[in-house]
Formats: C-alpha cells, sequence, structure tokens
C-alpha cells in the first residue's frame, strides 16, 4: 500500500507498482482484487459499479491543476456552482482550487490505492458526473448504491452480537486537505433508541473491535489471494460473544488466509492450526519463540487460556468441548 511506495511512485511520477483494469483504469494489485469482487456483488444486487477516477500521473494533475488556475477549466463551490475566479484574490483562487484538487505531487491518485466510484446505470444520458457530496445524499443519483454499501456492512454485524446495531456513512463537505475534500466519517448506534454519533466515540473498545471485523470481512469477500492478520481483534469480548467472533473468524478463513493472535480461548479454538508464542530471556537477551502445538498441546494451551497456571480436569474437559464444537 501507499506506505510501502517509492518518492516516484507517491508523488506520481512512477506507475511501476500498478496493474491495468480491463476499462483502462490503473491500481495497485490488491486493490483492483477488492473492486473486482466488490463489482461483481453490485452486479447481483442491480447496480453498474464503474471508477471515475483512479491512477493520476504527475503530468495529469499538473495539467487540471493549471487549467483551473488559468481558467480555462471551470471551478465549483460545495453546492456545485461555479466560481467567479476573476473576481478573488490570488489567495482565495488558491483556496478555492484546493477545495477539489490537490497540488500535483500530492494527491492521493498518485498512489494507485485510492478510487472514486459510481453507479453507472443509475447516469441519465447527458449527465456530467460531479462526484459530489449531494449525489450520494438522501434522494440524490447514487444515494441507492451508499445505502447498498451501508446496508453490506450492517448484514455483518448480527453474527458478532452486533444485531440491534446501525452503522451509517456520512459524507459532507471539508476542509481540502492530504485526503481529499470531502469529510467522510463512519457513525454507528450501538444501543436501540441511541442516536448515532462517531464510532470512535459511541462504541466501546470489544464494539470497535467487531465493527473493524465486519468491515474486513465485506472488503474481503470474494477476493482471492487474500492473507488478512489480525492483532487481538477480540480485546473487549468475552464468553459468546468471543466464541461469535471466532466462529466468524473461521468463516473467513475458508475465503482467505487468516492470521489471528489472540488470548481468547473461543477463539483460538476455531483455527485450523495453533502455534504458541512466548517470550523469556536467555543470557540476558529476550527471545520470541513460535511453537506449533499437536493436538494434545493445543488441547492443554486452551485449558491453560480457560483456567490460568493451574489447569484441572475440568478445564481440560471444556478445552475438548471448544476444539469439538
Amino acid at each position: 500500500m501507499a506506505s510501502a511506495l517509492n518518492r516516484r511512485q507517491l508523488t506520481g511520477l512512477d506507475d511501476t507498482h500498478l496493474v491495468t483494469l480491463p476499462d483502462g483504469h490503473r491500481l495497485q494489485d490488491e486493490v483492483a482484487q477488492a473492486f473486482s469482487a466488490l463489482q461483481g456483488d453490485a452486479a447481483q444486487a442491480g447496480f453498474e459499479l464503474a471508477i471515475a477516477s483512479s491512477f493520476r500521473p504527475f503530468s495529469r494533475q499538473l495539467a487540471i491543476w493549471n487549467g483551473k488556475v488559468s481558467g480555462a477549466r471551470p471551478v465549483h463551490d460545495d453546492e456545485g456552482r461555479a466560481v467567479a475566479m476573476a473576481q478573488l484574490s490570488a489567495e482565495e483562487q488558491l483556496h478555492a482550487v484546493l477545495r477539489f484538487s490537490a497540488i500535483p505531487g500530492t494527491s492521493r491518485h498518485h498512489w494507485g490505492t485510492d478510487l472514486d466510484v459510481f453507479d453507472a446505470a443509475a447516469v441519465p444520458p447527458g449527465y456530467q458526473l460531479q462526484l459530489s457530496p449531494q449525489e450520494v445524499a438522501p434522494g440524490g443519483l447514487f444515494d441507492p448504491l451508499h445505502c447498498w454499501l451501508d446496508a453490506r456492512m450492517a448484514g455483518e454485524l448480527p453474527p458478532l452480537k452486533l444485531e440491534r446495531a446501525r452503522f451509517i456513512t456520512e459524507v459532507d463537505p471539508g476542509e481540502p486537505g492530504p485526503e481529499g475534500s470531502d469529510r467522510v466519517r463512519f457513525t454507528a448506534a450501538t444501543n436501540p433508541g441511541a442516536p448515532p454519533g462517531p464510532i470512535d466515540k459511541v462504541a466501546s473498545g470489544g464494539e470497535l473491535s467487531r465493527f473493524l471485523l465486519a468491515l474486513k470481512v465485506c472488503l474481503a469477500e470474494r477476493s482471492s489471494d487474500l492473507t488478512l492478520i489480525f492483532d487481538e481483534i477480540d480485546r473487549g469480548v468475552g464468553g459468546a460473544t468471543a466464541d461469535a467472533v471466532g466462529r466468524r473468524l473461521r468463516a473467513l478463513g475458508d475465503a482467505a488466509q487468516v492470521l489471528v493472535v489472540t488470548h481468547a480461548p473461543q477463539v483460538a479454538a476455531r483455527g485450523a492450526h495453533h502455534w504458541r508464542v512466548g517470550k523469556d530471556v536467555r543470557e540476558g537477551v529476550t527471545r520470541t519463540d513460535v511453537l506449533p502445538l499437536s493436538q494434545a498441546e493445543r488441547t492443554e494451551e486452551i485449558a491453560r487460556m480457560l483456567a490460568g497456571d493451574v489447569i484441572t480436569p475440568e478445564a481440560r474437559g471444556a478445552a475438548r468441548a471448544l476444539l469439538e464444537s
């Protein structure tokens, strides 16, 4: 992803890290696979998911920037109205262009990880695509697609013991910056009757973990050759909820390679393979060992996770029950 790119790739001067899609758009390979899977699911739901913009080289971003600054290309405000650039000061012109266009070399579209999508089947003849918040607002052209994407996320919540939760994506105009000019927020309501709020404010640590897992499942469905790594995705949950998380991770493992770091026996018992990670100090040096466990060793380890240092016959019985369920 973008963090692994070199300076030329980050600034749009090198596109060797990209693959070309049938429609000519270019993306990083993992992003292209995820989009293809999402496109297939959208088609089954009656949407014609298409890419409006993806990778953009430095030269293209420079042409867009110069065109807007010179007046050769229109500049719009938040309501989609043309801005009278000649009436603005140089500083005001700069802010007007930055509202929807990044400075060449700083655009997210240089990376090959970001793309703008729309429902091509919903576009009437002669319509000029705006990629504006109004298009995905209630009643907008792409409101049904927006709602479908939220519904996919919502469908993953009941298996994770979040059947009463609501997940909502909000898109509003925001200040221009490195991540674009739209303000996108994930909001949630985790209790019946409660209004939705920012997900990081209203959800507990355990709920956040499960929302993240649901989002990962949506992104991974129908993609191939994926490896997903979850580090304590089950934190803050236990009992039946931890068991639900374990079952969902196991189901996800049918479509992708899933590696899970966990302290929950209910989750560890769902894995196809089990390794124990331990640390000790030898000759003044801290070392980490990763050891594969046999079936008998796995039963003992899960019993230890259930009971602690003193493993009782009851703990071993509970461990066997978890492994056999």
